[in-house]
């Protein structure tokens, strides 16, 4: 590379984008990229102040507007889809996402998260069962997309016999949200996006009358200190959970599958100590993390690195960039859409 050309939805720069992060690292800690129109922040003390000034730095960037999936649905049905400006949980700031945060909590409790365990390794096991005889596997298609796929499903309460439905929704809402679809395509994708909003408002409506104990009861079920979430709400949080929860898991059981095989030898270690899989787990999201672009918006004009970013502006942290070095290809994140954009977190 002679010059700067960092473009994250670039199939060369998502392949191995450690070098791409080096050269911006060294040469250009703040770059506009011009293909987003967004200005990329390299450095880790650049990248914390990003993430953490939300003053400066708005999360409303990663609101579900930036999911688009709004422009996917005809004119006549775009009310029952989540506005942009409806409040998500990784696209608000406090005190906003302060209130989110503490109703949306209660379904993620460490209570909760562990009583989730049996399940989630019954599917794994269920998953791993129908290719194991056969010796190879799609990891992905195979096993990385399904497993969060059956595990959300059952924790928003779908319906067993709409499992199938609530794949394809969820595949819909992924290609609304990395991919760039032909006409054609978005017009399938925008079906799927009715049938996905128009099946959660009618659970959410019935759970108010009839509360179970599956996560779309604990939300509704908010205490007045909090308030409740409007049916919006909810409905941006299924959307969100769905992209986030699902793209998020795929991309790190995808990531840190590739760098063992990249790396038989900590392979081998890991084999004959599966004690170290926790640490395994921690080391592949700081090494390969599932979601390598943020977004933020910045409130005011504001000097980074000896460089002005316009109020208004789209930002665009790097999370993985200060911790890569060349020669340490990532592979780039995979996700359960056609593979043509990079997760954004």
């Amino acid at each position: 590379m002679s010059s700067i050309d960092y473009d994250p939805f670039d199939p060369t720069v998502r392949h191995n984008p450690s070098p791409y992060y080096a050269m911006l690292r060294r040469d250009a800690p703040v770059w506009r990229i011009p293909a987003l129109d967004a200005w990329a922040v390299s450095r880790h003390e650049d990248v914390l102040t990003v993430l953490r000034r939300h003053d400066l730095f708005s999360s409303a960037a990663m609101g579900v507007g930036a999911f688009r999936p709004e422009a996917f649905v005809t004119e006549d049905r775009r009310s029952r889809v989540p506005a942009g400006d409806s409040a998500s949980l990784i696209g608000s700031d406090p005190p906003a996402h302060t209130r989110l945060r503490a109703i949306v909590s209660r379904g993620f409790t460490p209570k909760h998260i562990l009583a989730l365990e049996p399940r989630i390794r019954d599917v794994a096991a269920t998953l791993l069962d129908r290719f194991l005889p056969d010796g190879a596997c799609d990891l992905v298609a195979d096993f990385a997309v399904p497993l969060p796929v059956v595990i959300i499903a059952e924790l928003l309460g779908v319906d067993a016999d709409r499992q199938h439905d609530f794949k394809r929704w969820s595949d819909a809402l992924l290609q609304a949200v990395f991919d760039r679809p032909e006409p054609a395509e978005a017009q399938a994708i925008g079906l799927c996006l009715q049938e996905l909003s128009d099946y959660f408002e009618a659970v959410i409506a019935d759970r108010r009358r009839h509360p179970t104990d599956d996560l779309i009861s604990t939300l509704v079920r908010a205490e007045e200190a909090d308030g409740v979430l409007t049916s919006d709400e909810v409905r941006v949080f299924v959307f969100t959970l769905l992209v986030a929860g699902n793209v998020t898991t795929t991309n790190l059981i995808g990531n840190a599958v590739l760098a063992l095989l990249q790396h038989p030898d900590e392979l081998a270690r890991v084999s004959r100590d599966l004690s170290l899989v926790p640490g395994l787990v921690e080391e592949a999201l700081r090494y390969d993390t599932p979601a390598q672009v943020l977004f933020r918006i910045a409130t005011e004009k504001v000097v980074l690195a000896g460089v002005t970013i316009p109020a208004g502006s789209l930002v665009a942290p790097l999370a993985v960039a200060p911790a890569r070095r060349p020669g340490r290809p990532a592979g780039g994140a995979t996700h359960g859409g056609s593979g043509k954009r990079p997760a954004q977190g």
